[in-house]
Order: C-alpha cells, then structure tokens, then sequence
C-alpha cells in the first residue's frame, strides 16, 4: 500500500522484515521515500511505523538503473511497448532511457 504526505510517500509492506540501522535491528513494516531535486531517500519504517535512523540516498538519475539491478527493467517495459518511431520523442529525458534507446536503435 502506498500512501503520500506532502513531499513523503510510504510503502506499507505485506508482511514484516528487518533492517539494519545505526543501533542495530530494526523491525521494519515499511518503507519511507522522499524525493528531492537532485536525489531520493529511502529510509525503513519501524514497527511502531517511525522513520528510523537509516537513510540510502540514490541520485535521481540513477533510479532506472537501480530498477534493472534489482530485475525491474522500467525502461524496457517503457520501451516494449511503443513503437520505434517514437522512441525519439523520448530522447533527452532521462540518460538512462536515452542509452537504452541508443542500444536498441543501433541493434536495428
């Protein structure tokens, strides 16, 4: 489940996990992000659902590569389901997509 609070969205997990914070195991429900200009942080939530005192920071750029690593290929699930002749209007968005472009036009 996935709730918003100004600039904060959560996600509520379907079942507990743990996370390993800065005084050690955290049971963790959840997952807080916040997105800012340049990067988005991920911090857990606890079982009393507080941020807890653990933070990654991912430069936004980043993000779609992220996703690939952990086996969400986001950009290619974009791009399977357009035709090629748009993906030019897709260009100069994200570097990311403008490499995987890149790779699949020159693969024509």
């Amino acid at each position: 489940m996935i709730s918003e609070e100004g600039p904060f969205k959560e996600v509520k997990y379907d079942k507990p996990t743990t996370s390993l914070g800065r005084n050690g195991i955290i049971n963790t429900i959840g997952l807080s992000i916040f997105k800012g200009a340049e990067d988005t942080d991920l911090s857990p939530l606890n079982s009393r659902g507080d941020i807890a005192r653990c933070r990654i920071s991912i430069i936004n750029d980043n993000i779609p590569e992220v996703c690939v690593a952990l086996g969400f290929d986001v950009i290619g699930k974009i791009l399977d389901s357009l035709e090629k002749t748009s993906y030019v209007r897709l260009m100069g968005i994200d570097p990311a997509l403008d490499r995987e472009i890149a790779k699949r036009m020159k693969g024509d």
